[in-house]
């Protein structure tokens, strides 16, 4: 993989973090749950337990998505073949 192609993958996984960021920003302020403060799992409602369940294996759900998106454009291409010598390719 050369680096051209490395750069525009690391582009493509800082867009996808940014987006499931901002996701996650989203539902913590539907929630009502502040950035900085850490959730206790014993303190969470059931209904908060199973939403923060959910967002979290569609989020998983997501990353396989991309990586699975990223790792099909990333297919190397066969080496080129060298020629035998005094031999001609037609």
């Amino acid at each position: 993989m050369d680096l051209a192609t490395q750069k525009e993958h690391l582009e493509r996984l800082r867009a996808e973090l940014e987006r499931l960021n901002r996701a996650c920003a989203e539902c913590k302020t539907v929630m009502g749950v502040k950035d900085d403060a850490e959730l206790e799992v014993a303190a969470m409602t059931p209904d908060l337990n199973a939403m923060m369940q959910e967002a979290r294996l569609q989020a998983e759900r997501d990353s396989r998505q991309a990586v699975a998106c990223l790792n099909v454009d990333a297919t190397p291409s066969a080496a080129p073949k060298r020629a035998r010598r005094c031999a001609i390719n037609i």
